[in-house]
């Protein structure tokens, strides 16, 4: 799926079998880095949040995440 504020970043569409973070949503506790997927926060029939209002500088680490360029997503405040 494409998120960011053009569309312009690619993550998948579910869940990835391989993700490291797989099974963190077992736990589903807040804190949880699950709960700042865009795949949890951007799919279904009722999204958390649009595909176009996901922010960008995340979506750009979300990307690098899942294309495995980066151990985990560096996900800054501000």
């Amino acid at each position: 799926m494409r998120i960011g504020s053009k569309l312009q970043f690619e993550v998948p569409d579910s869940c990835p079998k391989q993700c490291v973070y797989h099974g963190d949503m077992v736990r589903y506790f807040q804190g949880s880095i699950c709960h700042r997927c865009p795949v949890f926060n951007c799919t279904g029939e009722d999204p958390l949040l649009s595909r176009s209002d996901f922010r960008d500088d995340w979506a750009e680490e979300w990307q690098k995440f899942f294309k495995g360029e980066e151990a985990r997503p560096e996900l800054r405040l501000t």
